[in-house]
């Protein structure tokens, strides 16, 4: 009788996973060096990092709330049946990230999340998304995974510890 020479199959598919263990802390030092006046950078960058430190963890809490009111638009046009539990979540995030400062880090971003995307007018987003098969803005982007009962993960708390 003839061996079988055909590769055994695994029963499952292997995954890699990237995540960072709930509630680790980790530290950082944030310092927006004073050359900065005299570096070939644009001047809104300038004046940005003249307001200092703080003034651009105010940047990054605004840009994160104004990211969870457009996940909390595009939650709500789709079916709320569907998505209610997230829409709640992010609705809980937004008071948090009003007294906090959060990012969102990692894999399971949405397409707002994981681009430069909010800050586009309405107009701009048209220009992206021309030739693409996306009937209404509102629906834009046209696929989303969502999975019933399971929060999205990447969320980053900065916290303010010392003074330099």
């Amino acid at each position: 009788m003839k061996e079988n020479v055909l590769p055994k199959i695994p029963q499952a598919i292997p995954m890699l996973i990237a995540a960072i263990p709930p509630k680790k802390e980790f530290t950082f030092e944030l310092r927006i060096d004073p050359h900065f006046r005299n570096a070939p950078i644009p001047s809104f960058w300038k004046e940005v990092f003249a307001e200092g430190e703080q003034h651009l963890l105010g940047i990054v809490r605004n840009y994160t709330l104004r990211l969870l009111e457009k996940e909390l638009e595009v939650l709500r046009y789709l079916r709320p049946e569907w998505t209610g539990e997230l829409i709640r979540l992010y609705e809980e995030m937004r008071k948090v990230a009003f007294r906090h400062i959060f990012f969102r880090l990692g894999f399971g971003k949405t397409y707002f999340f994981n681009s430069i995307g909010c800050l586009l007018s309405p107009e701009e987003l048209r220009k992206v998304i021309s030739g693409r098969r996306v009937g209404d803005i509102n629906a834009f982007p046209a696929t989303r995974w969502v999975v019933k009962g399971k929060e999205p993960l990447g969320w980053l708390m900065v916290k303010k510890t010392g003074t330099p």
